[in-house]
């Protein structure tokens, strides 16, 4: 499993629960048996996210910089919030941390 798997598996979750907690959902608010079942189906997707985290580290470490940068490309495309000053300010957070843990590791 490489980051970008692990990306795509994390916002799947995401994304499902913010379709099963809209006010547009079923339930309203509230989760429907219907939707706690579809939201339990997608999480099962995330176990081999844990379960292969050695993998992912390692992946993450084999990547070089412009490597790491298109892994945060594609969270800034895929990372969507209602509040587009908080969003802006978490995509930052990530291209800080990428810049941080490059500059750890050259030193």
């Amino acid at each position: 499993m490489d980051i970008l798997t692990a990306l795509d598996k994390a916002f799947d979750v995401a994304d499902k629960i913010q379709d099963v907690t809209g006010e547009e959902s079923a339930g309203g608010k509230k989760i429907t048996l219907a939707e706690g079942i579809s939201l339990g189906i997608t999480a099962i997707g995330m176990i081999p996210v844990f379960t292969k985290f050695s993998e992912l580290v390692e992946d993450w470490k084999s990547r070089d910089l412009e490597k790491k940068a298109k892994w945060v490309e594609a969270f800034a495309e895929r990372f969507d919030l209602s509040n587009d000053e908080l969003e802006e300010q978490i995509e930052m957070l990530v291209q800080v941390a990428l810049t941080l843990e490059g500059a750890r590791r050259d030193s």
